[in-house]
């Protein structure tokens, strides 16, 4: 009998979760605000995602190019042919394929949201105690946004 009324409970907390989403999705989509902030958040997510697959990508490529050169001497100690990849290296360059999309995605991703974004900066200039005339305010935040842009597409 316990168990049935905790199960009850459990299931009740639950049902009322995804409501208290739904209210908070539906007060953010009213909010001008709440949706700036989400979109910078966003932004600042896709950057560091950016830029993490880089820096995952260049750890790859060290890794084939070491894994390649001790293959390369083995192979010569042991007068074996030297035409073959090593399957590690197969599934690094797969993997170093797959991050490049991801890449490619997201930079996509921030080109798509660049309207918004500028928008969200220029919400944000406007609110901080600084004056700054309007057509000011514009151009600050496209360049603050077209510099986050550039950051995240430098080649690897």
């Amino acid at each position: 009998m316990a168990n049935t009324f905790e199960t009850e409970k459990i299931f009740s907390s639950r049902e009322r979760e995804p409501s208290r989403e739904r209210k908070e999705n539906k007060e953010s989509k009213d909010d001008p605000e709440l949706q700036a902030a989400a979109r910078m958040e966003r932004a600042d997510y896709l950057v560091k995602e950016v830029k993490s697959n880089k820096n995952q990508l260049q750890n790859i490529a060290l890794n084939i190019a070491k894994v390649q050169q001790t293959l390369k001497q083995l192979r010569a100690l042991l007068g074996t042919s030297t035409s073959s990849d090593d399957n590690s290296i197969l599934q690094d360059k797969q993997q170093a394929e797959k991050i490049r999309s991801q890449i490619a995605e997201h930079q996509q991703e921030l080109i798509h949201m660049r309207d918004g974004l500028v928008t969200a900066y220029m919400q944000d200039l406007t609110k901080s105690n600084q004056v700054i005339e309007q057509g000011e305010v514009y151009n600050l935040a496209v360049e603050r946004v077209d510099a986050l842009i550039r950051s995240v597409q430098d080649d690897v």
